[in-house]
């Protein structure tokens, strides 16, 4: 009564029902994602093969971007499957009981981030809300306090917005090049190189950022 007077309630059905759209959705998003990474993989692959080295590593870049995502997804996606059959025990326990903590913190702050593309989690976000205050929403939601409210860190990694490491730029181009069989040379940098590597990722940040929104 107190919850409907101040405020509204936790209500099992309607999260529960969110959470499963939400799983439908992301598999849908998933499929698409896999498409659409085969395709950049191929076109990354030719340049590779055509010389234009310069263009690959910068298409690496939103590839690696593309592929965290899809990995973000996929533990979002078990994530909202477990809470969706434990959505009584939410309604029986008045506290965040310890093996949920992981999944519920990590389901919000999922839905600070990915609303845009799953809106069914905004609703979910309201309903454990609604159950555990936003006091508690608010730590999970921020990156400053996620990780003490159990907020994967796996998944922290794979949404933060980032200039991807030299040397994971490098290790996915050598893996493309095997796998499309392009005899392209596998450049190692020393740790003496790196800050080249960074310098020169630096002075391109305005051409990336620029193709990095038109990917949104």
């Amino acid at each position: 009564m107190l919850d409907f007077l101040f405020g509204a309630a936790f209500t099992p059905n309607k999260c529960k029902t969110q959470l499963r759209l939400c799983v439908s959705r992301i598999k849908l998003l998933q499929n698409k994602k896999q498409v659409t990474i085969r395709q950049q993989r191929k076109d990354i692959a030719q340049l590779l093969a055509s010389g234009k080295e310069d263009s690959a590593r910068i298409r690496v870049e939103a590839l690696i971007q593309e592929q965290n995502t899809a990995l973000a997804y996929e533990i979002l996606e078990l994530y909202c499957e477990l809470l969706s059959v434990r959505v009584e025990i939410i309604k029986l326990n008045k506290s965040l009981p310890e093996d949920m903590q992981e999944s519920v913190a990590s389901v919000l702050y999922a839905a600070q981030r990915c609303s845009a593309q799953l809106p069914e989690l905004l609703a979910v976000k309201e309903q454990l809300q609604a159950k555990y205050g936003k006091e508690y929403v608010k730590r999970a939601i921020t990156d400053e306090s996620a990780i003490d409210e159990k907020v994967n860190p796996r998944l922290i990694d794979f949404l933060a917005i980032k200039v991807p490491n030299p040397k994971a730029k490098l290790a996915l181009l050598s893996e493309i090049a095997v796998e499309h069989n392009v005899d392209w040379e596998v450049v190692t940098i020393d740790d003496d190189d790196k800050g080249a590597e960074d310098n020169g990722a630096a002075s391109s940040g305005g051409d990336l950022g620029g193709s990095g929104g038109g990917g949104g």
